[in-house]
C-alpha cells in the first residue's frame, strides 16, 4: 500500500513537471499605445479639417465664382444695352438735322451721314430711304437707288425707333471691304419727319459686329486669363452670336439660357452639352416690349474644377501637412 502511494506521488510530480503552468496574455507595449494614440489623434484632426474645408472653403469658393460670373454677365449686358442705346440716339440726332429732314439733295444728306460715320467707325453703313423704300442717300453711295422696302429695319423704323437683331446683309456685305469673317450687322432705325410732321423716310444705321467682339475682349480679358471664363451672347432662337471658337452660329440649350430668356439674372451650377460641369452667370439685355432694344441672353461660364481649384489646392496642402505631422508625431512618440 505504501509503495502504491509512493508510486502515485512520484507519477503526479512527474506530470506536474511535464505540464508547464499557464502564462498570462502579453500586454501591448507602451510605445505602441502612445504611437497609435498620436496617429489616431492626428488622423482625426486632419479629417475634421477636411470636413471644414469641404463645408466652408469649397462653398465659399463656389459662391465667389458665381458672383464673379454674374457680375461679368451684368457688365456685358450693360455694355450691349449702352451700345444699342447710343446707336438709336445717334439715329434720333441724324433725323433731327435740317439737311436730313429737308433732304434737298443726296450729296447734302450723304455729307451728314458720313460725318457721323467718321466719328463711329463701327457704323458700317448709314442710309436714308424714302417712303417708297428706295435708298435716297447713303455713306459712300452704297445701295443708293436700291429698294429696301422688304427689310425689317425699314418696316420697324417707319413710325418709331427700332433696333434690329444680328443678321447678314448679302447685298451690302458684297460691296463692303472683305475681311477675315463675313459681315454681320445690328440695325438701329427711326422715322424722318419734316417740319410739318410728314413722313420723309426711314434712316438706318448698320453696326458692324466687330464692335461687340472688341467689347467682349475688353470685358473678358482679365477674367479669361485668371479664371478661364467664357462669354456667350445668344439671340432669341438659341443661336450663339458671340462665343468661344466653334460655338458661333450654333444653337445651344441650357438651364441658364432658359432663365435669362425669362428675364432673370443670377448664377448656377449646370452641365453643358460637352458633359462638363460649369458655373454660369446669366442675364438678359434689352426688354422684349421695347422695340428700340435687343433682347439677348448673356451667359458667362467657368469650368467648375477651375473655379474650385484654390479650395482643392488647400485640401491637398492639409492632407500633405497632416501626413507629415502624423509621421513626425509617431516618430516622436516612439
Amino acid at each position: 500500500m505504501l509503495q502504491s502511494v509512493n508510486f502515485f506521488s512520484l507519477s503526479f510530480s512527474t506530470i506536474v513537471q511535464i505540464i508547464p503552468p499557464a502564462s498570462s496574455p502579453a500586454r501591448p507595449r507602451l510605445t505602441t499605445l502612445v504611437t497609435a494614440g498620436v496617429s489616431a489623434t492626428v488622423l482625426l484632426t486632419v479629417l475634421c479639417l477636411l470636413i471644414l474645408v469641404d463645408h466652408f472653403a469649397i462653398d465659399y469658393a463656389r459662391q465667389e465664382a458665381q458672383q464673379r460670373l454674374q457680375q461679368l454677365s451684368w457688365q456685358m449686358r450693360d455694355a450691349l444695352d449702352g451700345a444699342v442705346r447710343q446707336a438709336t440716339g445717334n439715329v434720333q440726332l441724324l433725323t433731327a438735322l435740317p439737311q436730313v429732314r429737308a433732304a434737298r439733295s443726296p450729296a447734302e444728306v450723304r455729307q451728314a451721314l458720313e460725318s457721323l460715320q467718321k466719328t463711329f467707325p463701327d457704323y458700317a453703313w448709314i442710309g436714308l430711304a424714302k417712303p417708297d423704300g428706295a435708298v435716297y442717300a447713303a455713306t459712300q453711295g452704297l445701295l443708293e437707288g436700291t429698294s429696301v422696302s422688304s427689310y425689317d429695319w425699314f418696316k420697324g423704323g417707319k413710325d418709331k425707333l427700332y433696333a434690329g437683331d444680328f443678321h447678314p446683309v448679302a447685298p451690302l456685305g458684297k460691296k463692303l471691304p472683305s475681311g477675315a469673317e463675313p459681315w454681320r450687322f445690328v440695325d438701329a432705325a427711326g422715322p424722318v419727319l419734316d417740319a410739318d410732321g410728314k413722313e420723309q423716310g426711314v434712316l438706318c444705321v448698320h453696326m458692324s459686329w466687330g464692335w461687340m467682339r472688341r467689347m467682349a475682349r475688353t470685358i473678358l480679358a482679365p477674367a479669361e486669363q485668371q479664371y478661364a471664363a467664357e462669354i456667350f451672347v445668344v439671340r432669341g432662337d438659341g443661336t450663339v452670336m458671340l462665343g468661344p471658337n466653334g460655338s458661333e452660329e450654333q444653337k445651344i440649350s441650357s438651364d441658364s439660357l432658359a432663365l435669362a430668356r425669362g428675364g432673370a439674372s443670377g448664377a448656377l451650377k449646370e452641365s453643358w452639352a460637352d458633359g462638363r460641369s460649369y458655373l454660369t452667370g446669366y442675364a438678359r439685355s434689352g426688354h422684349p416690349d421695347d422695340p428700340a432694344t435687343l433682347s439677348w441672353a448673356i451667359l458667362a461660364r467657368q469650368p467648375e474644377e477651375q473655379a474650385l481649384s484654390g479650395a482643392r489646392a488647400l485640401e491637398r496642402q492639409i492632407l500633405l501637412l497632416g501626413a507629415i505631422l502624423g509621421a513626425a508625431m509617431a516618430l516622436a512618440a516612439a
